[in-house]
């Protein structure tokens, strides 16, 4: 038995120096028992793996049936040896029976089985059999050319959009080579292999080797563009538009629909569910009837007979919803107990029986198609706004008009969407999961309830609950109102269970894009400093918190929704979780041209920086101004002087933190005295920070210190209240004091 080694650390980017494993006894695995171990709902010998999955997105299935260089597929004989090796190597990362890694889900792992498909489609181009038998000259080989990607070495045209890979892409590569020395390594109790092949030597001395090597290699990507300030901001002012002054509207509009109940055109899809109802009918037909059906063969269905008994495309029924079924009914007919056979029929023809109809379901008398416009009210008009959908002049969207009902509703569902994805920093998948009961109302103002699935490999996340401003409350209210009669009708729980033409849904990835796409044209987003409209895409959402963090202060006065919603106080509650989401690389170019901008302001612009750094800033123009005269030649010097001692402003809700290259000698944030260049990413406190000698703040923060000063008056005059408090909110008046009058008086 192998205990975890310092290499196995970079197969795993999770965990932590010092694990150490279950130690189990290990004998040759079944596959069978693995297959169920790991969640697998195909054959184990099927050419597509399916993998039941608690989530609504991402990755739950792989084909093995991979089309080699050399014309072949990986699933025909000659290879079968290597599909087996990558069968069992893609359950060893699922199941981690030797416990060496965590990994995160289904996703990852089998983006690292696709990997090694790609090497082995490099070893059959050498003309090599095994895994075993690549040698350190290959090996050598390989990592001298990893840049140019596996197809390219495996005689494939390079498609690749850059001419080498990402040093993320490198490294990711060199881990399956890891994972392919470490499985091969360990010998179990009865003498066997945890993977029969494997590497025979070992790819790294040392887990850095391979991290340098592949940031040597890889191409200097560096971070995705950050999408422009000014577009997030637009962007989300335009969303918290939607939710704050036009969701009442439309969410009435909507009721109206619902109860007028006209008769409507049916759509030319079917609607979701229609292809699981009709298998399970089929299915039930075949255990009640006990009769032999065409697309049954020797106790195994064949799926494309089926597929033209439902008339579906055969990948349909590959389906995890479909395919679960399908193996379940197969074990039936298998059972050779008929005790146990006869009880697997009974449980299955009551779970055949309990799928609803959709057609029944589906809600389409409310849906939004040909509604006549006039028993409705329409057309309508709301609240301005910049960002206003009015006037709703018809119910449904056409490719005649835009101002429609439909179109108003998607635009609404988008602006929740934008609002909860940039303030709470979820990924895509998990902003979908949110459950609809996820609000909780604290004493301190309110949380919301997600599941994370990035970084653990629970089935259904693990639940996080964080303080959200009030402009997230709002939009989940919104949500729950848009989506109730879904709701009810699929007896769902999630927040964004919605109607739409051909059925109630959680959106997938594609239809999220579409709709932002659809959103960013309506609001007429300003093109970018190349003259491009940036239109948004789900991952981006991540980053505007970021952003609009930033430059908030200075580029949203303008913006009537961000100048009411985005409150002082409300952004102060969102910074006690999201500090990660504004510190670091992400935030990139924006923050140093926001630190020379701010300068600027500062030289040229009256902007009249106050607090400790406000005013050495202040000293420092002045002598500037008595040696350089043309603003040209200053704006050049300030600059210089603002590389050169790396100085970078960081916005908080109370002001500015400049911080450079010897700041940490004296801030007020540094508790253990150890002196560094980077910022401290711990959580600040405004007292603290009013006290700093890096602090600067100007009159746009004013409201959060007058907010300050009020809340610390109320927490001395609280009856009972202990002596550290009072004595807290006794200097907590007196910084806020300071900033909140005046910038003059400061």
């Amino acid at each position: 038995m192998s205990s975890r080694t310092a290499k196995t650390i970079i197969v795993n980017h999770l965990a932590a120096p010092g694990h150490r494993p279950r130690m189990k006894p290990l004998g040759r695995i079944d596959p069978q028992l693995l297959a169920a171990a790991i969640g697998l709902i195909s054959p184990w010998n099927a050419p597509k793996w399916i993998f039941k999955s608690e989530r609504l997105t991402g990755t739950h299935s792989i084909r093995w049936d991979k089309l080699l260089n050399d014309g072949s597929r990986l699933t025909d004989n000659k290879s079968k040896e290597l599909l087996e090796t990558a069968r069992m190597f893609l359950a060893i990362i699922l199941f981690d029976p030797n416990d060496m890694f965590d990994v995160n889900s289904h996703e990852t792992a089998i983006n690292r089985a696709y990997t090694l498909t790609g090497i082995i489609d490099w070893l059959i181009f050498k003309g090599l059999k095994r895994l075993s038998d690549i040698s350190p000259v290959d090996w050598e080989y390989l990592k001298t050319n990893v840049s140019k990607g596996l197809p390219s070495l495996a005689g494939r045209p390079n498609r690749q959009k850059r001419e080498r890979l990402s040093a993320s892409r490198i490294l990711e590569i060199f881990r399956v080579f890891q994972h392919l020395r470490d499985f091969h390594i360990v010998i179990m109790d009865d003498g066997s292999r945890l993977l029969d092949d494997g590497l025979s030597f070992e790819p790294f001395s040392s887990p850095n080797d391979a991290i340098m090597l592949a940031r040597q290699l890889g191409a200097e990507t560096g971070r995705t563009r950050s999408i422009p300030p000014a577009t997030a901001l637009h962007y989300l002012d335009a969303a918290i538009q939607f939710v704050s002054d036009y969701a009442d509207d439309i969410i009435t509009l909507k009721r109206r629909l619902s109860r007028a109940g006209l008769e409507t055109p049916q759509p030319s899809r079917r609607p979701p569910g229609t292809t699981l109802y009709t298998l399970a009918k089929l299915l039930e037909s075949n255990l009640a009837s006990q009769k032999k059906s065409l697309w049954v063969n020797e106790g195994q269905v064949d799926r494309t007979k089926l597929a033209y008994e439902l008339g579906v495309s055969a990948p349909v029924l590959y389906a995890p919803k479909h395919a679960e079924l399908i193996v379940r009914f197969e074990r039936t007919i298998n059972q050779s107990s008929f005790t146990k056979g006869e009880q697997e029929a009974s449980s299955l023809l009551a779970e055949l029986r309990s799928i609803p109809n959709p057609e029944l379901t589906s809600g389409r008398s409310s849906r939004l198609v040909g509604m006549r416009a006039k028993s409705l009210g329409l057309p309508f008009t709301g609240r301005n706004g910049s960002a206003s959908p009015w006037p709703i002049e018809t119910v449904s969207s056409s490719r005649h008009g835009t101002r429609s009902l439909e179109a108003a509703i998607n635009d609404l569902w988008s602006a929740v969407f934008i609002v909860i994805g940039a303030f709470m920093a979820d990924r895509l998948s998990e902003v979908l999961e949110i459950e609809v009961d996820c609000l909780h109302h604290g004493l301190d103002g309110d949380y919301l309830e997600s599941s994370i699935f990035k970084e653990t490999n629970a089935k259904r996340g693990i639940s996080n609950r964080r303080p959200c401003p009030k402009i997230v409350t709002q939009a989940v209210e919104v949500a729950i109102a848009l989506g109730k009669d879904a709701r009810i009708r699929q007896d769902s729980s999630k927040l964004f269970m919605a109607e739409n033409r051909n059925g109630d849904s959680v959106p997938d990835e594609t239809t999220i894009r579409q709709r932002l796409e659809t959103f960013g044209k309506r609001i007429a987003v300003p093109p970018d400093e190349l003259g491009h409209i940036w239109l948004i895409n789900p991952h981006e959402l991540r980053r505007f918190f970021a952003i609009t963090w930033v430059w908030y202060f200075e580029l949203g006065d303008g913006l009537d929704a961000l100048k009411k919603h985005l409150r002082h106080v409300d952004v102060e509650t969102t910074v006690r979780y999201g500090s990660s989401a504004y510190h670091g690389e992400v935030l990139g170019e924006e923050q140093r041209e926001f630190t020379h901008d701010m300068m600027e302001k500062a030289a040229f612009n009256g902007l009249d920086l106050a607090g400790p750094a406000g005013r050495r800033i202040r000293r420092w123009f002045a002598l500037l101004q008595v040696h350089i005269s043309d603003p040209a030649e200053m704006a050049d010097a300030i600059a210089v002087q603002v590389e050169r001692k790396g100085i970078l402003l960081h916005p908080t809700p109370w002001g500015y933190c400049m911080w450079w290259l010897g700041a940490a000698r004296k801030a007020k944030c540094i508790k253990d005295g150890k002196l560094t260049d980077k910022w401290p990413s711990g959580r600040k406190e405004p007292n603290e920070c009013g006290k700093c000698i890096n602090f600067a703040t100007h009159r746009v923060f004013q409201p959060f210190w007058s907010s300050a000063l009020h809340r610390h008056r109320r927490m001395q005059s609280t009856a009972g209240a202990p002596k550290e408090l009072i004595e807290a909110a006794v200097d907590g008046e007196r910084i806020a004091g300071l900033y909140a009058g005046e910038e003059d008086d400061i």
